[in-house]
Formats: C-alpha cells, sequence, structure tokens
C-alpha cells in the first residue's frame, strides 16, 4: 500500500456511510471532465467517537456543555435536511447508519484487478444508491462481490481486506486526513465539496483569479 496516495491523480478519501460524500459526487464528476483528470478513490473508514461519559451534577460547565450538544446536533438536523433535499431523498433515508467496511473493501478490490474510471463510478455510485435510496444493506462482501462481478471486475480469492483495509487507515491517518470527503493533490488537502472550485481552477493552471 506504499502508493495509496497518487501524485498523477486527484486522490478521494472516501467514506460509503457519510450523505455528504454522496452528495459530492455530482460537482466530482463535472470536475473530472472538465480537467480531464482520473480520480484515486481511496476508502476512508471514520472510527466511532469515544463516547464523552456522564456529566457530574457539580460540574461548572453542565449547561454550557449542554448547549453546546443541543447546537451540533441542530447543525447537524440541517446539514443532513439541505443534503437530503440536494439529492431529492427522504430525511429518514438519509440518515440510514451501517458498516461500511465490505463496501470499502470493494475499493481495495477493484485496485487489485487494475479496474478503470468506469468501473470506479459505477461501483461507487451503485453503493450510494443501494444504502441511501433503495435502503439495501451493503454490509455482506459476498453481495459487494457479486456487485464487482456484474461490472466485469476479476476477483482473487479470498475477498476479505481486514488487515489491508486496516493498513489504509493508518496511511490516511498519516497523511492528516481525519474528516471526509477530503481531496488530496500533490499533497494538498481540501475537505469538503466546496473546495472543488478551487481545485478546478489549479487543475487548469491557476488562471485569472482563485474562486473565493
Amino acid at each position: 500500500m506504499n502508493d495509496l496516495l497518487s501524485e498523477d491523480k486527484l486522490n478521494l478519501c472516501v467514506d460509503f456511510s457519510s450523505l455528504a460524500n454522496y452528495v459530492a459526487l455530482p460537482g466530482t464528476r463535472q470536475l473530472v471532465d472538465e480537467c480531464e483528470i482520473e480520480l484515486n478513490w481511496v476508502p476512508f473508514v471514520k472510527t466511532a467517537k469515544k463516547s464523552p461519559g456522564k456529566t457530574q451534577a457539580g460540574d461548572p460547565l453542565l449547561e454550557y456543555k449542554a448547549r453546546r450538544a443541543r447546537a451540533r446536533k441542530m447543525f447537524a438536523d440541517k446539514e443532513l435536511q439541505r443534503e437530503c433535499e440536494l439529492l431529492g431523498i427522504p430525511v429518514e433515508a438519509g440518515g440510514t447508519k451501517f458498516d461500511q467496511r465490505a463496501a470499502a473493501m470493494g475499493l481495495l478490490l477493484l485496485r487489485e484487478a487494475d479496474a478503470d474510471q468506469s468501473q470506479y463510478w459505477q461501483y461507487v455510485e451503485a453503493i450510494f444508491s443501494a444504502a441511501f435510496r433503495d435502503l439495501r444493506p451493503v454490509e455482506d462482501l459476498d453481495e459487494i462481490a457479486g456487485l464487482l462481478k456484474s461490472l466485469g471486475v476479476m476477483l482473487s480469492l479470498p475477498l476479505d481486506r481486514s488487515e489491508e483495509l486496516a493498513e489504509t487507515q493508518d496511511q490516511i491517518l498519516e497523511a492528516g486526513v481525519f474528516e471526509s470527503p477530503t481531496f488530496i493533490l500533490k499533497g494538498e488537502r481540501f475537505l469538503g465539496r466546496q473546495h472543488l472550485p478551487l481545485l478546478t481552477w489549479m487543475l487548469k493552471g491557476r488562471i485569472g483569479l482563485p474562486p473565493v
């Protein structure tokens, strides 16, 4: 996995369980088409946050912490609503939670099979659509293998890539990636789809003023 990140392609660290990653796909596709650059798809599996534990009754910051928690939830709920509106799906579907490790391993299997860009795109779009539109489980590795075979991808047995996936996450963290979607271009990191106009400007030769 020493070549996990590419210097010649636009690297995209993608989290299949995150709706923000799904929302970023159309803009990413437009960038790829306009700039004629290939994507290097890198699976990002976000670890669960540790529980803050119980708040002590005598904690002088009790009310402050409660306000922060309410504010974070309100922001998350509004962002979820906006993302679902952009995708044209119900909020309930957008809030789907699932174990994305099998889907992430699919990207590693695509890499091993030297898949082409169209196969990557078809796979990624199929996973997001199944998870958030059709509400079909994408947690089973055999189902992932079936999808890959339908795309003409030749697979090597055994299918489980848990060890490689763990190594990949270590390298991603070492590269300074903690959220997704994160784009990496020649060592520079850009978090979120809001950076797509800037990346387009950079890839087109930095002509004129950069987008704000």
